[in-house]
C-alpha cells in the first residue's frame, strides 16, 4: 500500500512538472490491459516511461527544449526491445 502511495506521489510530481513547463498532456488514460498511459506532445507514454523521464531530470525547465527528443529516443529503445505489443 505504501509503495502505491509513493508511486502516486511521483506521478503527481511528474504531472506538476509538465504543467510548470506548459506542456499539454492528457491522462491518465487506461488501456484495455489496464495500463495507465499519457498523451504528451503527440506521443503515448506509459506511466513507467513518464516516471523515468521525471526520475532522470528530463522534466526540468533547462531540459524542456529537448524533452520531445528524449521521449522519441525513449520510445525508440522500447520498440527495439520488442515491447510494442505491450503498448495497448
Amino acid at each position: 500500500m505504501l509503495s502505491h502511495i509513493v508511486t502516486q506521489w511521483k506521478i503527481e510530481a511528474a504531472l506538476r512538472a509538465l504543467r510548470k513547463l506548459r506542456i499539454p498532456f492528457k491522462g491518465p488514460l487506461t488501456t484495455v490491459k489496464k495500463h495507465h498511459i499519457y498523451l504528451i506532445g503527440g506521443y503515448i507514454l506509459r506511466e513507467t516511461e513518464l516516471l523515468a523521464l521525471h526520475r532522470d531530470g528530463k522534466l526540468r525547465v533547462e531540459n524542456s527544449p529537448r524533452l520531445l527528443l528524449d521521449v522519441k529516443r525513449l520510445l525508440g529503445r522500447e520498440e527495439s526491445r520488442g515491447s510494442a505489443n505491450e503498448r495497448s
